[in-house]
């Protein structure tokens, strides 16, 4: 009886213990172990895949920490770079705010000015409506003392008269 092997290689599944116990119940073999050392075979077989499966499941790990590594620098770059757009709009808006306010601080300063030009004009035109009535009011004193006196002497004169 001839055995046949394959250059193709065979991993731990495709040699099961039932074909252990066929290999061995049909006598093949060599020397008589060749189920013992096909049983041996197929256990290295399976500890090197349970060694290979635990090397890739290390390995998924690795890569699944390194794409959150590289989740938590692209999550961290785009919070980084939010922030510096929120700072740069921020400082706009502070801008445009003081643009504004300049403007407004500029009719306010105008508006203020104009005022007190408008009271310092009222101030002056109470200062001459109060000069023009003291004069008058001297004038009417003055006309008042001259009116008593021609009285006065216009009653002397009707006394003179009377009694003369």
């Amino acid at each position: 009886m001839f055995l046949r092997i394959s250059s193709t290689p065979v991993s731990s599944s495709s040699i099961s213990l039932k074909s252990t116990v066929y290999l061995g119940a049909i006598g093949v073999g060599f020397g008589g172990n060749f189920a013992e050392n096909l049983m041996l075979n197929e256990n290295a077989l399976e500890d090197k895949n349970h060694d290979c499966f635990d090397k890739k499941k290390a390995q998924s790990a690795i890569m699944m920490e390194g794409t959150s590594k590289q989740e938590k620098r692209k999550a961290t770059k785009e919070r980084i770079e939010l922030e510096q757009e929120y700072g740069h709009r921020r400082n706009n808006a502070v801008k445009m705010a003081k643009r504004i306010k300049l403007p407004e601080q500029q009719i306010s300063d105008a508006e203020k000015h104009e005022m007190e030009k408008k009271l310092k004009e009222l101030q002056y035109e109470i200062n001459v409506a109060k000069s023009d009535c003291q004069r008058l009011k001297k004038i009417e004193d003055d006309a008042a003392k001259k009116l008593a006196n021609a009285r006065d002497g216009l009653k002397e004169i009707t006394s003179e008269e009377g009694s003369g």
